[in-house]
C-alpha cells in the first residue's frame, strides 16, 4: 500500500502487489463487496470485505485482474489516485472531505480490473 498522509497506514492489509482478484461478490440490500482475492506465488487466498458501501465502480474485469497496487483514502488529496477514483465513482472531492467516515478504495491494475469504492468499514482475512 502506498504512503500519503492522506491514506490509511492500517496494518491489517498487506502488500497485494501481485495478488490477483480472483472474484467479487456485491450485495446492494446489505451494501457490502467482497473482493476475492489469491497469490499464485505462495497460494494463499484472501478476502476484503468492504462494508457500508456507497458508490463501486468496476472496469475491464478480465481472466486474469493482477493488482498493482491498492490506495484507501480516509481523507481528501491532491493524488492523481485520489482525483481517478472520484472521477470513477462521479464525486467530487468536496462532496468526500463532507462524508464522516468515509474511505475511498482504489485498485490499481497491472492487468484487468480497476476498481473504486466508497465504503465506511473493512475486513481483510486471510
Amino acid at each position: 500500500m502506498m504512503s500519503d498522509s492522506s491514506m490509511s497506514k492500517n496494518i491489517q492489509i498487506p502488500d497485494l502487489h501481485d495478488w490477483e482478484i480472483f472474484g467479487i461478490s456485491i450485495n446492494r440490500f446489505n451494501k457490502t463487496a467482497e473482493i476475492i482475492l489469491h497469490f499464485p506465488d505462495k497460494g494463499s487466498d484472501a478476502i476484503l470485505r468492504l462494508e457500508g458501501v456507497q458508490k463501486f465502480f468496476l472496469s475491464g474485469l478480465m481472466i486474469q485482474n493482477v493488482i498493482l497496487d491498492v490506495l484507501i483514502f480516509e481523507k481528501a488529496s491532491n493524488s492523481d489516485y485520489f482525483m481517478r477514483s472520484c472521477q470513477l465513482l462521479r464525486i467530487k472531492p468536496s462532496d468526500f472531505e463532507q462524508e464522516v467516515e468515509q474511505k475511498i478504495l482504489y485498485v490499481e491494475p497491472t492487468v484487468g480490473a480497476e476498481l473504486a469504492c466508497c465504503f465506511s468499514h473493512f475486513k481483510f482475512v486471510e
